[in-house]
């Protein structure tokens, strides 16, 4: 996802929730198909709605756990080191580094 991407989709995401663009991120299907992560904390800083999804199904992602989805969505990228935020909750998660 490009710099103009993330701006696109922070100005379809500001119609209100019945116009809003919302933007779904697939951490787990990332990971098992050997990609990238989406570069959620640049989503967020742009004002990008956003959700987490599993896409549960045998050949990207075969695994429907949540808490799986959430905790992939903490671990950090190239962009992400050193945030404490990354995750969105107040509590320690993987984002933190260590």
């Amino acid at each position: 996802m490009t710099d103009e991407d993330i701006k696109a989709l922070a100005k379809a995401s500001g119609g209100g929730l019945e116009r809003a663009v919302i933007g779904t991120l697939l951490p787990s299907a990332a990971f098992f198909c050997a990609c990238p992560f989406s570069r959620q904390e640049k989503l967020i800083d742009a004002g990008c709605a956003i959700a987490l999804a599993t896409d549960y199904n045998p050949g990207s992602s075969p695994s429907g756990n949540m808490n799986l989805v959430i905790a992939m969505s903490c671990i950090p990228n190239e962009d992400a080191a050193g945030r404490s935020d990354q995750c969105g909750y107040d509590q320690w998660c993987l984002c933190h580094g260590t």
